[in-house]
């Protein structure tokens, strides 16, 4: 997606996707009063300066007294209606932030699994949460200082031009100047802003790596290898941003050198036409007063066209994710009323000459053949890397892209809706994922549902119930870093009982044993056993073991034996 189009998608929050046409309206009309703040004080001071002083010169005494009654009234004024459209402004802008970030989490939430390898956790939270304040910055301060500059300017050029126009048009020369040079600086910037952000992110993906992978990192003796990493990436930003040090520092005199130029010249010119009676003392004030938010404006764009650049950089990387496509989903409850007994369909699932390959040249399997009956307890076996992990993935729509036929339950995969798969199969995967949440709330996300008594049900049948009644704050005990606290063989009991909780017809089990021990092993086992009463189960392991299934299925290089 282009820059630009970047910009519109983000500004399009305030109106689509979860913004309204209140907000919309709430947004531009504070901005714009918020805006003509300056515009205002600098006005209502000219004048008050002009009256004072043209009445001080004139020795009137009145007009004198006048001017500063002028200047007290109107800071009243603007301080209480300023002070009301300054907080709508910045409610409103918290409000649009906030719709982005449900958005984005939402947006994440649905992508297809393994939908990029390029997004990494760490990219994903440095776009969540770098990228997004920089995002916020454009509602917040971008269109507001670059409004308030132009509503400024506009308002002293009118002015001035209507009192001198020969002032004007030295004014506008030394903006125009200003313009120029700043833009001179600006073109050299857009690709070290780029290269900034990237190492940004670099950071975070080296720390969440750290932080995730610490244990494996550790027992390796690679804690130093990790920090020389980190230094060669800090390294760079820190020389990307001594580049970018530099053209601030030439932004920077630029725009002090146009400054007092500016400044020198209003006085020169403005004293001069004054000493000719063509203009008053109070009247050369005003030009001082209304000529400097004219230079402002130049300065503005400078630093909108500086600031824009890393603004531009976060803006495209957030639309890119946004706009990358969703799984197929229909929002609407699948099966809520519904009283189908899936045991009656002869079959749960059926593979009908499926082959599937991550890239043309190498197949996972060929032309894969195989039936699991309803109700049935089914055990898949094969080696490792055969491909019987894609089979599940495949069966859960992770992967879309295989040839042949697939039904589930009758019915062909390719007519489901995701939603209504999914809620047929309580998934158990080879590794075992826990919640940052409490023992309570990792259990409840198999069905959120159902009651605290129906989740204590299904921990007692999984064994669990006791060791978590010994943790000092029991289900309510928080778990943190994938349940490290806990053993192999309690967070595998825990992703067993979540998927009992959901209760779904089909259970798929990956390697529920493959990482723990001997006796782990048999406690799991028979846990499994013990709990899939009246259910389609299907097993999937490279471990041999015929006993208490109903059928085994053997997958040797494509070759189902049966």
């Amino acid at each position: 997606m282009s820059k630009n189009s970047s910009v519109k998608f983000i500004l399009s929050f305030m109106r689509k996707n979860g913004g309204n046409t209140f907000i919309f309206l709430a947004y531009w009309i504070s901005v714009f009063f918020v805006a003509s703040q300056n515009f205002f004080f600098n006005y209502y001071v000219a004048k008050g300066l002009q009256t004072s002083v043209d009445g001080m010169m004139q020795k009137d005494f009145s007009s004198f007294l006048g001017g500063f009654i002028l200047v007290l009234r109107s800071f009243g004024i603007l301080i209480i209606v300023m002070g009301i459209f300054s907080y709508i402004n910045d409610y409103v802008v918290k409000k649009i932030t906030s719709i982005i970030k449900e958005y984005f989490f939402k947006k994440v939430l649905r992508l297809k699994p393994f939908f990029d390898e390029k997004y990494t956790s760490g990219k994903i939270m440095t776009l969540y949460n770098s990228d997004i304040e920089k995002v916020e910055s454009i509602y917040s301060n971008q269109i507001l200082n670059l409004l308030m500059a132009i509503v400024g300017a506009l308002g002293g050029a009118v002015i001035i031009f209507k009192l001198n126009k020969y002032i004007f048009i030295y004014i506008i020369t030394i903006g125009i100047f200003n313009l120029i040079l700043n833009y001179i600086f600006i073109k050299k910037m857009k690709v070290n802003s780029r290269n900034i952000q990237n190492t940004i992110s670099k950071q975070t993906e080296h720390i969440s790596n750290f932080l995730s992978g610490s244990y494996i990192i550790k027992a390796f003796n690679n804690e130093n290898f990790f920090i020389k990493i980190f230094k060669n990436t800090t390294k760079k930003y820190f020389d990307f941003s001594k580049k970018r040090a530099k053209y601030d520092a030439g932004i920077s005199f630029v725009n002090n050198a146009s400054e007092y130029f500016e400044f020198a010249g209003l006085l020169i010119i403005s004293g001069f036409f004054s000493l000719k009676g063509a203009i008053s003392i109070g009247s050369v004030l005003l030009c001082v007063q209304l000529g400097r938010p004219i230079i402002d404006l130049f300065k503005a764009l400078s630093s909108y066209f500086s600031n824009i650049q890393s603004i531009l950089a976060s803006t495209e990387r957030i639309s890119n994710i946004l706009n990358l496509n969703d799984e197929e989903i229909n929002e609407k409850e699948f099966f809520e009323n519904n009283t189908k007994n899936f045991q009656e369909t002869p079959y749960a699932i059926e593979f009908d000459n499926v082959s599937f390959s991550y890239n043309k040249d190498k197949y996972i399997f060929k032309d894969l053949s195989f039936k699991v009956k309803s109700g049935s307890k089914t055990l898949l076996v094969g080696n490792s890397g055969i491909g019987k992990s894609t089979i599940l993935k495949i069966l859960l729509k992770y992967h879309t892209n295989y040839s042949g036929n697939i039904f589930v339950f009758g019915k062909s995969l390719k007519d489901y809706d995701v939603h209504e798969l999914r809620k047929l199969f309580s998934y158990v995967p080879q590794n075992s994922f826990l919640f940052n949440d409490s023992i309570f709330e990792n259990i409840h996300y198999g069905n959120i549902n159902k009651s605290s008594d129906e989740i204590i049900k299904v921990s007692k049948k999984v064994r669990s119930h006791e060791f978590i009644e010994k943790l000092p704050n029991k289900y309510e005990t928080t778990l943190t870093n994938n349940g490290n606290t806990l053993s192999g063989g309690q967070k595998q009991r825990l992703a067993i009982a979540r998927a009992l909780l959901k209760d779904a017809p089909i259970f798929i089990f990956d390697e529920p044993t493959s990482s723990l021990n001997e006796k782990l092993k048999d406690k799991i086992n028979s846990v499994i056993k013990n709990t899939m009463q009246n259910k389609t189960f299907f097993l999937i392991s490279h471990e041999f073991n015929s006993e208490d299934y109903d059928e085994v299925i053997t997958l040797d290089f494509n070759k189902v034996k049966i």
